[in-house]
């Protein structure tokens, strides 16, 4: 990978890091959002509703996803997240998942081309 290629990796980690911040100061319906230029893209669609099967996220969960997990290894444990944030940049598909708890506990990751590159929470026990 060339330094440029990296550059826009971290550019596209640091967007989905914001966005995942920015979805949890507002509403749902705040994290809908579009920003478009000539080489990105990026948008927060609406969440996807929680179903029944869907796990309570965990400090030990938590400490148990490490990369190179990928998202696909990860969602038939735990359940899929919310997805909070999106972008395309220079080849790099990255997205921002979160698993939010009844009690405001919880855990975002940033996916990149469907490895999890970054994690964060708040709250887990």
């Amino acid at each position: 990978m060339n330094r440029l290629q990296k550059i826009v990796g971290l550019l596209a980690v640091v967007g989905v890091l914001v966005g995942i911040a920015r979805g949890f100061q507002g509403s749902s319906a705040d994290m809908a959002a579009s920003v478009e230029s000539p080489k990105t893209s990026t948008r927060a669609p609406a969440p996807e509703a929680s179903g029944p099967t869907r796990t309570w996220i965990t400090f030990g969960i938590f400490r148990s996803i490490t990369p190179p997990l990928r998202y696909d290894q990860l969602t038939p444990l735990i359940g899929p997240g919310t997805l909070v944030s999106e972008s395309y940049l220079e080849g790099l598909h990255t997205q921002g998942y979160r698993w939010e708890n009844s009690d405001g506990s919880y855990m975002a990751l940033v996916i990149q081309n469907g490895v999890v590159v970054e994690k964060h929470q708040v709250g887990l026990q």
